[in-house]
């Protein structure tokens, strides 16, 4: 299950965790005109004060469909990432993730989404 976060939020990833995060950019101040889709996704990752390694995969643009099951598609508002530990995670260390997006518009908008990440054994 993924876990939808809001910009400038703080979630918590266990050190052994191997999670999916999103961005919704139908909320907030992300509005997005009716009709505009996005053209690429990409994340960002910066360990604060010196942090270790926090790993990324599986990044996509996509939606739900009816029976609330992830469909990639390029058209779609929604991105996700995996966020998993790597060697040197611990307790204690804090990342803010960054999900920079591309509009399909004419011409194409760029936009950015933050949130944090602290390490928590769960």
């Amino acid at each position: 299950m993924s876990r939808r976060i809001k910009s400038g939020g703080l979630l918590s990833l266990d050190p052994d965790a191997d999670e999916a995060f999103e961005v919704d950019w139908n909320l907030e101040h992300f509005r997005l005109q009716p009709g505009t889709g996005l053209t690429s996704s990409d994340w960002f990752i910066e360990g604060i004060h010196g942090a270790a390694a926090l790993e990324q995969h599986d990044d996509a643009i996509g939606q739900y469909d009816t029976s609330d099951l992830w469909e990639e598609e390029a058209s779609g508002r929604v991105t996700r990432v995996f966020l998993t530990g790597a060697t040197g995670i611990t307790a204690g260390q804090r990342y803010k993730i960054t999900n920079r997006i591309v509009t399909d518009t004419t011409p194409p908008e760029t936009k950015d989404a933050s949130f944090y990440v602290l390490i928590q054994q769960e």
